[in-house]
């Protein structure tokens, strides 16, 4: 390949792709087959941190996937979003996204599932209504693995959130003079995050620094301690009280109207 000798493995044949970029210098190249791959140009690195982590194996809903594909995209707000493209042994691929404010998994579906409801802004998809929220135009700003669309292209995506459970969405994308659709829900972020091996060797580390953190934060105080008692010994006073004064008790008196006890 031009401008790439790194050499890529994967523990899952991937095939109808489009392209691919190399983790390591971040050559893009496009091609169906990887003898035809023709290189394109170079991204610079991730403006955001990613924290899946190319050929990675992930478990979400008791069903292994791995990496294949690594996407950061931003809005002509600046708003930025990431997508990992996972595949398992059956060839059955999942979407995790994060962005600014959610973090989601989406599958893709079948167009002829979805019902585009005209002049309402909404759609159907099974027996639920889902209302026209959000619509962002992205361009791809880096990418990692395998690519099934062509990057140097603007995506614009419309999301339909369903009017029963506002966890749960419909994302209709049109890229490359096509459009596909899927259905997504979103995720709580710490379950989301804890996907990803990187996230998870983070927070390992940084609970350990914390943890050191707070010993070393203990010793100091008592090696402090210790010096004021060592270097103030000398200027410690002892004051000592001799009391010769007797201070009798105070006999106590009988109230005569209370009952004597037996």
């Amino acid at each position: 390949m031009q401008k790439c000798g790194h050499a890529h493995r994967f523990k899952i044949e991937v095939t109808d792709f489009s392209g691919f970029v190399c983790a390591n210098c971040h050559s893009y190249f496009k091609g169906k087959t990887v003898e035809t791959l023709t290189y394109v140009k170079e991204f610079s690195a991730p403006l955001v941190m990613q924290w899946a982590t190319l050929g990675e194996s992930v478990q979400f809903k008791r069903n292994s996937y791995y990496i294949i594909s690594k996407i950061q995209r931003f809005t002509k707000s600046g708003e930025y979003g990431n997508e990992f493209v996972g595949l398992n042994a059956n060839q059955d691929d999942i979407y995790f996204s994060d962005g600014v404010d959610y973090t989601c998994a989406l599958h893709t579906i079948d167009r002829e599932q979805v019902t585009l409801l005209p002049k309402s802004n909404s759609c159907k998809f099974g027996n639920r209504h889902y209302d026209l929220e959000y619509t962002d135009e992205q361009t791809v700003v880096y990418a990692e693995g395998f690519i099934f669309e062509d990057l140097e292209s603007t995506s614009t995506t419309l999301t339909y959130i369903q009017t029963v459970n506002e966890d749960r969405f419909i994302s209709q994308e049109f890229i490359d003079n096509d459009v596909q659709y899927y259905q997504g829900i979103y995720l709580e972020d710490e379950g989301y995050y804890k996907i990803f091996d990187t996230y998870n060797d983070y927070i390992a580390r940084k609970e350990g620094v914390g943890t050191k953190l707070r010993n070393i934060g203990v010793f100091a105080v008592l090696l402090l301690a210790v010096l004021f008692w060592v270097l103030n010994w000398g200027q410690i006073g002892k004051d000592t009280y001799k009391f010769d004064e007797k201070f009798p008790a105070k006999r106590p008196t009988r109230n005569l109207s209370a009952p004597l006890l037996n």
